[in-house]
């Protein structure tokens, strides 16, 4: 290879020979749609000629091509620093300066490319609107970028919409607000670490920024960093200014880390809720509201009918047979439609889209709709519409899923909960509160069809017990993992899967790891990892079969180890439909009392503990015996499908008929 020039080359010069062709080939690539292969031969091109411009500029079209003006900039901007004489590199960076609304730095380098000389042999690879700085002033205008991560994410399509956000933060690094929604993208992919980042850089920029720091709090729960989780909720609790949604999330925070008692978190909720009145003072139900007909009017609200981790849930609300006798209606904060949505929308009698309407003027609609109910379905991820419930839109205001206790949510006069779940419901209502409690559980699960139910125990057959948990945080504990490693130590040849480790970033697998040296099994501990879905799928066609765990890693299973203080759900339906003996232990809060209400709906309550002895030993008597160990799984099997866990259809008559109930007491005025 000849010496390289410092950057430009002149004719003749024989790296171009060997240059060229490289370039060439990405641009061929990227006309052919393989935007990859062409970055990829850039790059090459970069190592091959490290002191060459030309490699950079390329890259800075490829992504123009790609309507990354951020990215098009930098490698624009490091093209003129190595050939700082070349026309065209500077004319590309006034062009697409201007565009974006950066005209003082457009100015500057149209000025500069006056001075240049245009590259002897780039002209064939550069578009002419790059090179067109008056085109460029006269559709200038700010950055897009923002706005389409947005609606991106209103249609759930999250990967594009984590994409679109990060080429905004590009062009512009201090947009606190496109930080702020980077992260809760980032949250909801499980790129928990860059969310940190992102709302660490809006704080820099604005360190009082609340909403960053209620989010910044739910990042930190999710890698393990309790303490500091839990100072940053109440920091952004307490800067919430009556803003649901600051508090939403960061009480969800607060809640999920652990660090805050019953009583602590309750007062917190009601210091918010006295906050959120006296800001917004909302004017009481007059006792007239609703009294005529006798037609129960019944509305759900959701941010997110769609593609949340209720789905599967909430769907077979909606799929009851219409009646003369309740009116239902539906309010949508998305204007996506898949089938969740299309199922739903069809089983409600109105219908109405919420993007974008305020909280004020959807709480007066509600109103003069007289609805005697309303229910929050909604999910933190996203704008939450909590203000709505707190401005008093119907008598009766259930919550549901909004939070982990969902009566910690401003305004809410009612929670819904099952019979496994109501004592640790009623230790979290408010004054005033009240239980809608129906039989079964409040979370069924669709038939799992992709998963089979005729394995076999695999301890029944060697000499190994194999026990499996799913590992997330903040569900996995110190104190689970000490329980654990009591059961595992107990058995010689015993040893525990923990599923999800894909998800997991490196600081929250160090922390899970730390729990198990700690118990002292350490070493019989495997992470294993489970099939991702491409971040840039939309939306799930076919919401029902959906599973977090294959089958065949269900018959590896022995029994399946629910985690406490915070219980799973999804994951233990897919056990208990397997066959997989599943053993929770049922706590003092909501999130502890899941698993209860599971197994309760599954036929299983001798599954069920009261304490960590108590969970040992149901595991003890489970692995003790592998003739009884099989005949478990065998009698789970042939039963589970016919078990109210996996009705939802009974689930759903039992909540309308409740809410039919308390809507006709409120129409009576006894509510």
């Amino acid at each position: 290879m000849t010496d390289q020039t410092e950057g430009g080359l002149v004719p003749g010069d024989e790296n171009w020979e060997k240059l060229e062709p490289l370039l060439q080939s990405a641009m061929e690539a990227a006309n052919n749609g393989d935007f990859e292969g062409a970055v990829t031969v850039c790059r090459d091109a970069v190592t091959a000629f490290p002191k060459n411009a030309e490699p950079y500029f390329i890259l800075a079209v490829l992504a123009m091509n790609h309507r990354d003006e951020g990215q098009a900039i930098s490698m624009a901007e490091t093209a003129h620093k190595i050939d700082p004489d070349t026309k065209e590199y500077v004319q590309v960076l006034a062009t697409i300066s201007t565009r974006v609304g950066r005209l003082a730095d457009g100015i500057y380098y149209a000025k500069i490319a006056l001075a240049c000389e245009p590259h002897p042999y780039l002209g064939v690879f550069v578009p002419p609107n790059l090179l067109d700085f008056d085109a460029a002033i006269n559709n200038a205008g700010p950055s897009l970028h923002g706005i389409e991560g947005e609606r991106f994410f209103n249609e759930a399509n999250y990967g594009a919409a984590f994409r679109e956000f990060n080429a905004e933060i590009r062009l512009n690094p201090e947009n606190t607000t496109a930080l702020v929604w980077l992260a809760k993208t980032g949250i909801i992919l499980g790129h928990f670490n860059q969310s940190i980042g992102a709302l660490q850089a809006a704080l820099r920029v604005e360190p009082g920024n609340a909403m960053a720091l209620a989010q910044l709090a739910r990042a930190l729960v999710r890698v393990g960093r309790m303490s500091e989780a839990a100072a940053i909720a109440n920091s952004a609790i307490a800067g919430s200014t009556g803003d649901c949604e600051v508090f939403l999330p960061a009480m969800e925070a607060l809640q999920l880390c652990g660090q805050a008692g019953s009583s602590e978190l309750k007062r917190a909720a009601k210091n918010f809720s006295d906050l959120f009145e006296a800001e917004n003072e909302p004017e009481p139900l007059g006792a007239e509201h609703g009294a005529d007909g006798d037609v129960a009017r019944i509305g759900f609200m959701s941010n997110a009918f769609f593609r949340s981790n209720i789905s599967e849930i909430i769907a077979g609300w909606f799929a009851i047979p219409k009646s003369n006798k309740v009116n239902v209606s539906g309010y949508s904060q998305s204007v996506a439609s898949d089938n969740v949505t299309i199922a739903i929308r069809s089983g409600c009698d109105d219908w109405r889209d919420i993007y974008g309407i305020d909280p004020f003027t959807l709480s007066m609609t509600m109103r003069a709709e007289e609805l005697d109910v309303i229910v929050d379905i909604s999910q933190i991820d996203g704008e939450t519409r909590g203000a709505v419930i707190g401005l008093l839109p119907a008598p009766i205001r259930v919550g549901f899923s909004a939070l982990p206790e969902p009566g910690l949510a401003p305004g809410i006069t009612h929670v819904l909960s099952d019979e496994a779940l109501a004592a640790a419901d009623q230790n979290m209502l408010l004054d005033g509160q009240e239980l809608i409690t129906v039989p079964g559980t409040l979370f069924p699960h669709l038939p799992l069809n992709g998963l089979a139910q005729d394995t076999k125990a695999p301890g029944h057959s060697s000499n190994k017990i194999t026990f499996a948990a799913f590992a997330s945080l903040p569900n996995v504990s110190q104190e689970w993992a000490l329980s654990v490693g009591r059961i595992v130590g107990s058995l010689p040849n015993a040893e525990l899967l923990l599923f999800g480790a894909h998800a997991l970033s490196d600081y929250a697998r160090s922390i899970i790891r730390e729990y198990f040296m700690n118990a002292g099994i350490i070493e019989r501990v495997f992470f294993t990892e489970l099939p991702t879905k491409d971040d840039s799928d939309v939306l799930s066609e076919d919401y029902q079969i959906n599973t977090i765990i294959p089958g065949a890693h269900w018959a590896e299973v022995d029994v399946f180890l629910d985690t406490f203080p915070f219980n799973g759900r999804k994951e233990t339906c897919e056990a208990l439909w397997s066959g997989v003996p599943t053993v929770t232990l049922k706590g003092q809060r909501r999130t502890g009392s899941i698993g209860a209400s599971l197994l309760m709906a599954a036929g299983r309550p001798t599954w069920i503990a009261e304490s960590t002895d108590e969970y040992e030993d149901i595991v003890a008597r489970l692995v003790g015996d592998t003739e009884r160990l099989q005949a478990e799984r065998a009698m789970l099997q042939s039963m589970i499908a016919s078990t109210p866990l996996f009705d939802p259809l009974k689930t759903a008559s039992a909540i309308r008929a409740a809410l039919v109930t308390v809507a006709d007491q409120a129409r009576s005025g006894r509510a």
